[in-house]
């Protein structure tokens, strides 16, 4: 094999070449490197509601996609992405449409920059809907508030909010008299309704203002879970007071 070599001096150079090939094919061509894929950056919305706006639940689409439903209101705001509806979605624009039980809705855009994270309130009054329900007093009453209750079943009490002074009033629920010509005082005065999911109302009829107008009646609804009071303020010539009871199951 030496002398092989030696005499033919175009062998080695052509085992030297073969050799150099052999190496080269052991280094990966770039063509046949896969280029790692980039993550995309994704970004946070959160929607929330500071007070009840609509009606019972609400449903929110992002891009005519649902992501959650609302049930719940938050007067202290909410933490970007810990609020109960909230979802992940690539940089970019965004259209939304929030609907309640009355079928009115909230819509608009909004635009997500790379990792960041969006609280969008819903605001204002929905547009549409069943507007007899979403606004259900009825003319003669003047709304003095609204309430919300998380069960059908309630207990509703009555007692003068002022000055004991002989307010007679009728307490009115959804059109229908529960208290006719009934003189307040400083004991409550409790039934029991049930009412079904979606709005309601609670009014006052005042008789005669005792010797203090107007009449102050105190309001008491009790669900399974809390009790809420407010007053309602009623004149025998004028304002009838009333709130809306919106149940959500």
């Amino acid at each position: 094999m030496q002398q092989l070599f030696s005499t033919r001096p175009w062998f080695r150079t052509l085992l030297l070449l073969a050799f150099l090939s052999v190496l080269t094919g052991c280094v990966p061509d770039d063509d046949d490197v896969d280029d790692p894929q980039p993550t995309p950056s994704e970004s946070t919305v959160t929607f929330w509601m500071r007070s009840d706006l609509g009606n019972g639940r609400v449903v929110v689409s992002v891009n005519n996609r649902p992501i959650g439903t609302l049930t719940q209101y938050h007067p202290s705001g909410v933490t970007c992405g810990q609020g109960e509806v909230t979802t992940q979605l690539a940089p970019g624009s965004y259209s939304y449409v929030a609907t309640d039980e009355a079928g009115a809705t909230w819509r608009g855009t909004f635009t997500l920059d790379t990792n960041t994270c969006l609280k969008y309130e819903l605001t204002g009054q929905p547009s549409g809907g069943s507007q007899g329900v979403s606004n259900p007093i009825p003319t003669g009453y003047t709304s003095q508030g609204t309430i919300t209750v998380d069960t059908p079943q309630l207990q509703i009490c009555v007692r003068d909010h002022g000055q004991i002074d002989n307010d007679i009033i009728d307490l009115v629920i959804d059109g229908t008299t529960f208290l006719s010509n009934y003189t307040i005082n400083g004991t409550n005065r409790c039934f029991t309704v049930t009412l079904p999911r979606g709005t309601h109302w609670i009014g006052v009829i005042a008789r005669s203002e005792g010797t203090i107008p107007p009449c102050t009646p105190g309001i008491t609804i009790k669900d399974a879970t809390r009790s809420q009071v407010f007053e309602l303020q009623s004149y025998v010539s004028g304002t009838r007071g009333a709130y809306t009871i919106r149940v959500q199951i």
